[in-house]
């Protein structure tokens, strides 16, 4: 019992694997937060609201991601190479502001997915916030995959 013990507190210190255990339960409780969202019909309430919502988040990723990141190169604390994204690298370091990024994405996936869940018992509501949470982390990951293809020259693999 012992070395089974050691063992998986040996496997959870390994940075690589504490990374992407943080990341699955972030994106995990995306999901939770997504479906108490829908539930308690949180977002957007009119028509007209929904549209401007659906709109802003379908073009925030491609634009404002790339302008963001080109800003980056001439802030000191990152690094000069960037790393591809990757579910095993730290989220939070500052230094590879693509990491934070590829984690964003896919925890709003989630929210969007969570309150798909939603959608038989609360309705047209449920479905509302899940396209929109779903086109933003869709536009996202558009305007990251932009960013590896506009910087490629200082993206390097892990």
């Amino acid at each position: 019992m012992k070395n089974a013990v050691e063992r998986l507190i040996a496997l959870w210190n390994e940075p690589a694997k504490m990374w992407l255990y943080l990341r699955i339960s972030s994106v995990a409780c995306g999901v939770a937060v997504g479906l108490v969202a829908a539930w308690r019909e949180v977002g957007p309430g009119s028509v007209d609201a929904q549209v401007a919502f659906y709109f802003i988040a379908s073009i925030f990723g491609p634009i404002a991601l790339p302008l963001v990141l080109s800003l980056q190169v001439a802030n000191p604390l990152t690094r000069d190479k960037r790393r591809r994204p990757s579910w095993s690298l730290n989220p939070f370091d500052l230094k590879d502001p693509l990491q934070n990024v590829h984690l964003g994405t896919f925890e709003f996936l989630a929210m969007g997915f969570g309150a798909l869940l939603a959608f038989p018992f609360r309705g047209f509501s449920a479905a509302s916030l899940a396209i929109g949470l779903t086109l933003l982390s869709a536009s996202v990951w558009v305007g990251m995959r932009l960013c590896m293809v506009i910087f490629q020259k200082k993206i390097e693999d892990e």
